[in-house]
């Protein structure tokens, strides 16, 4: 078993609820984990292992050209797609969005999913 991480990935995108998320946006913030079944790494193949900038077009093609409601569904998404890739078991992500400056509000809100395959 090993794991492939992607942290801090940083895009500019369209998701929420509100009008004004759709024409002006925000900045998101990406952290996943990817655990793989098997430990193929001891092999200096391609083939074996799972290519990371798969990983990061696949966010992309997803996070960036697609637009959400909600956090939860996007992150949602981003899990199951990544399960199909060969050989992986988990997929462990951290879905941020920076919120807009208003008194006392935090500067990032987000979800943290789990999903295992079946």
């Amino acid at each position: 078993m090993y794991e492939i991480l992607v942290e801090n990935m940083t895009f500019n995108a369209y998701h929420g609820v509100y009008d004004w998320e759709a024409t002006t946006g925000t900045t998101f913030r990406v952290d996943m984990r990817i655990i793989l079944k098997d430990n193929h790494f001891s092999k200096d193949n391609m083939q074996l292992n799972l290519d990371y900038t798969r990983v990061v077009k696949l966010i992309n093609e997803i996070a960036v050209k697609q637009r959400f409601k909600t956090l939860e569904f996007l992150a949602e998404t981003l899990c199951q797609r990544c399960l199909n890739f060969t050989r992986v078991q988990t997929v462990d992500i951290t879905l941020r969005k920076k919120v807009p400056k208003l008194e006392n509000s935090p500067q990032w809100l987000g979800v943290h999913l789990v999903r295992h395959q079946k």
